[in-house]
């Protein structure tokens, strides 16, 4: 990334603001720093914390378990101003840095940020928001054991930006005008009306499917300047089956270029799309960026509006039509998904498709200065159809997650244009399946992680998980690892998977210890679980019981399991969704009470049980449950598989996983 961090000083305000409760290191101007070279300043850890020395690098000590953490004591921290906390420590546990504040430390009061646990000083930098009087900061320097030494940690206030209210897009962007410049990749084709920034539209098979944004907003100056796009000098220059605008600006007697090109892409039905942010001047020139709009599109702006069929931001919404970031899923302040922390991003795409057959997707190359604005529908600028965006700074120092807007600047150097990619497409799709299939064929995957080693290496990695991680307990074994939550219990699949890889390792001591844990395994579940149908994995498979199980006893219970489980559903095939006891009711924020992932497991097993059973007439019953499935969820978002701990409307990787096993 070629910008640096740029703020404002303000210790005298952090002198008004910031009265310590209990005792602190406070400097002359008033700057709040805890030096822990000579001290720990009243600040604790949990019990999985043992504090070995402080010492000229800083607090050393030793993470002895899962969780661990350290907590200040309670400080006037401000009521109306936005933290920036900074800190340095060397890491020889892992990678999982959280900073939680206030009075008492709940899930989502809490900024993550990634540690380099390489035995060396870094630091790291977070923003909070106005946490108020006699609030606490908990610092979790790891995820499990490994030793930590703080050096120090500073606390510096942010000034308030006010930002001013976006604006819509003009109707121009969608009534008819005259072109002055276009492309076209297959049947998409982008036209530009040459009348300012952003005037643009898409349209496939000469429907509108999105807009540009005629009124986009850049933040730029000291002090910050909001300039209105369209009001600044605006060209548009033709290019080989594309066409760029650019504006140019003047602040701070420095002239700003911001360039956008869309080109017709490789593929048909592809736009390429290419931003550029430069300063004009010579080496050692610089101005701070608060917020710049690389490209804002508007999906169904003045053709199909708000409604949709179905839409997916990938890692984060799988939506129907119904409003992305809703409650549905998630009750607390985590529930706007709009400005993401790109750790939850499992794929760069935006895409909708529409009730008439149309899909629209972006998608983007990862990069720190870019963050995603994801708003369907749009209730960011409120214009009546859809919002996907992607806005400069990204989430990190300057941006936390959730916020329109960075909380400080970013220096642009003359020297130093930045810019942003994306593609831009458009077809025809019934469902988002479509959509994504189509947009893999531009912008496949990236390939599978291979271990340097190959599969020796990846053998010995999966044979002293088992053996050495602490999933395993005596005879007994663990769904993961995480405090007292995951008892351990009987399991068949592990001894299966522990014999499997003792075959394929080629280290005989390794191979011997697998073989040895699995048998051990295998002896108490005989007396426990002859049936050897448990297991710790999401995914169950069949062949624990057929490798280990008396096969006679084991065909009797799971054709059994396939009537009772068959009993379920209904005549119409939905399986309802029944509260269990002292739980809370995950239904409640659905617009039913059943999905096809809470149907899928059950039915799986059900077909599963017909199977081995070779009865006819279950074998027909559960296939017959299963048409009556796919007549009520084909094409529909998946959903409900995990409602032991979440809401039966929360799309769902599982129930994906669970629901291709039925067709399979």
């Amino acid at each position: 990334m070629r910008y640096k961090r740029f703020f404002f000083p303000f210790a005298w305000l952090l002198t008004a603001c910031l009265h310590p409760i209990a005792v602190a290191q406070t400097s002359a101007d008033g700057s709040l720093r805890w030096d822990f070279a000579a001290s720990t300043h009243d600040w604790k850890g949990n019990p999985r914390v043992e504090s070995i020395e402080t010492g000229e690098d800083g607090w050393r000590f030793r993470c002895t378990g899962a969780d661990p953490w350290i907590e200040s004591p309670a400080y006037a921290f401000p009521t109306d101003c936005k933290l920036r906390v900074k800190l340095c420590l060397m890491s020889e546990a892992d990678n999982s840095g959280e900073l939680f504040y206030g009075t008492s430390f709940t899930a989502g009061a809490s900024r993550t940020f990634i540690i380099q646990p390489d035995g060396a000083f870094h630091e790291y930098q977070v923003i909070l928001p106005a946490i108020g009087p006699e609030a606490r900061l908990r610092l979790d320097p790891a995820s499990d054991e490994g030793e930590i030494t703080l050096a120090w940690i500073e606390i510096e206030p942010l000034e308030a930006i006010e930002a001013p209210s976006l604006m819509l897009p003009s109707a121009t962007v969608t009534s008819s005008f005259r072109e002055q410049a276009s492309l076209l990749s297959g049947r998409l084709q982008a036209v530009h009306s040459g009348r300012q920034w952003g005037s643009f539209a898409l349209r496939h098979n000469q429907t509108t499917v999105a807009t540009g944004h005629d009124r986009d907003l850049l933040a730029v100056g000291t002090p910050l300047k909001w300039i209105n796009l369209h009001e600044t000098l605006f060209r548009l220059t033709k290019l080989p089956n594309g066409w760029m605008e650019t504006v140019r600006f003047r602040v701070d007697a420095q002239t700003v270029i911001f360039q956008r090109s869309l080109r017709g892409g490789v593929n048909p039905g592809t736009v390429d799309v290419e931003v550029t942010l430069s300063l004009s001047g010579s080496t050692g020139d610089s101005i701070p960026v608060l917020h710049v709009p690389w490209l804002n599109l508007f999906p169904g702006f003045g053709s199909t509006g708000a409604g949709k069929h179905q839409a997916v931001f990938p890692g984060l919404e799988y939506l129907a039509n119904e409003p992305s970031s809703s409650k549905a899923d998630i009750e607390s302040d985590g529930y706007d998904r709009r400005v993401p922390d790109p750790i939850k991003i499992t794929w760069p795409m935006m895409g909708i498709v529409q009730a008439n057959g149309t899909f629209f997707s972006v998608m983007w190359e990862m990069a720190p200065e870019v963050t995603p604005v994801f708003d369907s529908p749009d209730r960011t600028f409120n214009s009546g159809a859809h919002l996907f965006g992607l806005w400069g700074p990204g989430v990190g120092a300057e941006r936390p997650e959730g916020e329109l807007f960075a909380y400080a600047p970013f220096t642009l150097e003359a020297a130093h244009p930045i810019t942003v990619r994306a593609t831009l497409q458009a077809g025809t799709a019934g469902h988002a399946v479509d959509m994504i299939k189509a947009c893999l064929q531009h912008h496949p995957m990236p390939g599978l992680v291979e271990l340097p080693g190959g599969l020796p290496e990846a053998v010995e990695l999966l044979g002293r998980g088992w053996l050495d991680s602490g999933l395993g307990s005596g005879d007994q074994w663990r769904h993961a690892l995480w405090n007292d939550s995951f008892p351990p219990a009987y399991a068949a699949d592990a001894p299966m998977y522990m014999q499997w890889l003792a075959d394929h390792t080629p280290d005989t001591a390794l191979a011997n210890r697998l073989q040895d844990r699995a048998g051990r395994a295998l002896e108490a579940l005989r007396t426990h679980q002859p049936l050897m149908n448990s297991a710790v994995s999401h995914v169950r498979l069949p062949a624990p019981p057929l490798l280990y199980a008396e096969l006679t006893d084991y065909i009797s219970y799971v054709e059994a399991q396939a009537r009772r489980l068959l009993a379920d559903f209904d005549e119409t095939g939905v399986r309802r969704y029944t509260p269990a006891p002292g739980k809370p009711d995950y239904a409640r924020t659905h617009f039913a009470n059943h999905a096809n992932g809470l149907s899928a497991n059950s039915l799986f097993q059900a077909l599963l049980g017909a199977a081995f059973s070779g009865d006819p007439t279950l074998i027909a019953e559960a296939v017959k449950v299963l048409d009556l499935q796919t007549q009520l969820y084909y094409g529909s978002v998946p959903r409900g598989a995990q409602t032991w701990e979440m809401p039966l409307h929360t799309p769902d990787i599982l129930a994906s996983a669970y629901l291709i096993r039925c067709y399979l």
